[in-house]
């Protein structure tokens, strides 16, 4: 009879070879999938802050434009339009994440007529008083305000906050 050494038998061992190269290849292919699921949720929440942020500053603007239109009734903070607030009557400055502050320019406030952009996006102006103009040669009335811009969908929230002054 002839001994055979299992050690020195190599049939087989491409199988092996080949199924721990499977395996590698297997691991390697399910890290990619997971990478680029993670890049494309990403992509897509940058997306939608994007968005948000453009129409919160939209927001910005359309109340920057209110206020320049603004005609005399801005002049006499007794009969300011109802979607500007004065500092003085706004419930609580400090928090304007409060949606009572905010008007969507849809008739939240029964005297804004205007109908803003996007139902999402709100807005927010506040009359912050008169400011000393620097300007010796007239003596002008400068008003400040600040502006705020808010936009929430898809639970992304964006708030922006600008400064305007007019000079009346």
């Amino acid at each position: 009879m002839k001994e055979k050494c299992l050690l020195k038998n190599e049939n087989g061992s491409v199988m092996v070879l080949a199924l721990i190269m499977l395996a590698l290849l297997t691991l390697l292919g399910i890290a990619a999938t997971t990478t680029s699921t993670i890049e494309i949720q990403v992509a897509g929440n940058e997306r939608l802050y994007k968005e948000n942020f453009y129409r919160a500053e939209a927001a910005v603007m359309e109340n920057a434009q209110r206020i320049k239109d603004g005609g005399p009734e801005m002049k006499n903070s007794s009969n300011f339009p109802g979607w500007l607030h004065i500092e003085s009557n706004l419930p609580d400055p400090d928090d304007i994440t409060n949606p009572d502050n905010w008007t969507d320019g849809t008739g939240a406030f029964p005297e804004v007529s205007q109908v803003s952009i996007d139902p999402n996006t709100r807005l927010l102006a506040v009359f912050e008083g008169l400011v000393t103009s620097l300007d010796m040669d007239k003596s002008t009335k400068v008003y400040s305000y600040s502006i705020y811009g808010r936009c929430l969908r898809n639970n992304g929230l964006v708030m922006i906050r600008a400064g305007y002054r007019k000079r009346l």
